[in-house]
């Protein structure tokens, strides 16, 4: 689901243009408005996870605070590293596309406050029908500007395939 269609196509907000990688291809991308009672933390965390899967650099920037950060196993992942790991992939493999990428998830429990939520559960991904990571996860969602943004992910591998 692209952003642009949580709101039925109504655009909100400003626009913005992005250059993907070396395929040098413009974008257009409507940024969300004030999200107070407009979206859903479910709508945003969908976002967000295509904007993972289909390396959409410039969401992830927007989506997650400035000191977002990833825990992998015990190893602690930064923001700035996160983005250039999927920018190295993307320069690296500049026509993979996420058609042959599925994600499940299973939400054990969902705590939502006014200004914050957490989302435990376990996931899986799969490349061309073939598991590449199964693991569990914590995240933390915080109101930041008038609007949810991700703060924390917890990810532990569970199963026999592991992801770096």
């Amino acid at each position: 689901m692209a952003l642009t269609q949580i709101d039925n196509g109504r655009m909100c907000g400003a626009k913005r243009t992005s250059t993907r990688g070396s395929i040098d291809a413009k974008k257009d991308f409507y940024i969300i408005c004030s999200m107070k009672n407009k979206y859903s933390i479910m709508q945003i965390r969908e976002v967000w996870i295509n904007a993972y899967l289909n390396g959409e650099v410039d969401w992830l920037d927007y989506l997650e605070i400035p000191l977002f950060f990833v825990i992998r196993n015990g190893r602690h992942i930064s923001k700035s590293e996160e983005i250039e790991f999927i920018e190295r992939s993307r320069r690296k493999f500049p026509n993979r596309r996420t058609n042959n990428v599925e994600y499940a998830e299973v939400i054990d429990e969902m705590q939502e406050r006014k200004y914050w939520a957490t989302v435990t559960g376990s996931a899986k991904i799969k490349k061309n029908d073939v598991i590449a990571s199964q693991f569990d996860f914590f995240e933390l969602w915080l109101v930041v500007d008038n609007r949810w943004q991700v703060a924390k992910l917890c990810i532990e591998d569970i199963g026999g395939k592991q992801e770096s």
